[in-house]
């Protein structure tokens, strides 16, 4: 049986089954060297992950063990029961068949797919620590930067609402300053993450790093916390006595 990458590069547009395809054989352990045979295909199979789920390996080839008996092979088992509880029961079966054959390695699917993204998911981790750490320090230096305008801007604030500037008109003069600086960060954010995207490539699994929808709600996370951190300085502008 042969994968469907293997099949299309070999017989494209063609109906691979009943195809003969030559493989190669290892003669065993007492006659060294490498049988040259060739094999019928009876089926095709799906294209698999084999050793790693974020990119694909090459062509695979599946041949019974009754024709190219191995040194090891796996054994898969669907069951509706919780897999751990069967690993007694499988180990007993084989025994009862041959109790020289060893049994390792008894894990369900989802222990195997977890263990082969655990390297990304705390590579994933580290970023989204340093993404957090990198916001707020990027907040609390938004926040120092209004806090300070508005300090020097004392004056100012005190004559135009001794000229009839209401309250929502400071507060809007001090938010449309830090919507600007808010704006010019957002933008070179996301120019970098755009230019910078393709070193995620490896380390997601069928999601594209340029995801749109995903610029757009870090864009509004970023700029809803910029804007928290604004309103503070913003009301203190209100509190300027103009006389």
């Amino acid at each position: 049986m042969v994968d469907e990458s293997l099949a299309n590069r070999a017989w494209p547009n063609e109906n691979p089954i009943g195809k003969r395809l030559q493989i190669m054989q290892f003669a065993g352990f007492n006659a060294p060297g490498i049988n040259r045979a060739y094999a019928q295909v009876i089926g095709v199979l799906k294209h698999p992950r084999v050793h790693d789920l974020t990119r694909d390996v090459r062509e695979q080839i599946y041949i019974s063990q009754y024709q190219q008996p191995n040194g090891q092979f796996g054994l898969v088992i669907r069951t509706k029961s919780d897999p751990a509880a069967l690993s007694n029961s499988v180990q007993a079966a084989v025994s009862s068949i041959d109790r020289g054959i060893p049994v390792y390695e008894v894990r369900s699917i989802e222990q195997s797919v977890s263990d082969a993204l655990a390297p990304r998911r705390f590579s994933l981790l580290l970023l989204l620590i340093f993404g957090g750490v990198a916001t707020g320090l990027a907040v609390v230096g938004l926040y120092g930067t209004i806090a300070y305008s508005v300090t020097q801007r004392t004056q100012e604030i005190g004559i135009r609402m001794a000229m009839g500037a209401t309250s929502h008109e400071v507060s809007r003069m001090v938010l449309r300053e830090a919507f600007r600086l808010i704006a010019i960060g957002i933008t070179a954010g996301l120019l970098g993450t755009v230019l910078l995207g393709r070193i995620l490539d490896s380390l997601l699994f069928e999601v594209s790093s340029r995801d749109p929808l995903t610029y757009l709600a870090g864009a509004v996370l970023i700029a809803a916390v910029s804007l928290l951190a604004c309103l503070l300085p913003a009301r203190r502008a209100t509190q300027v006595d103009p006389c």
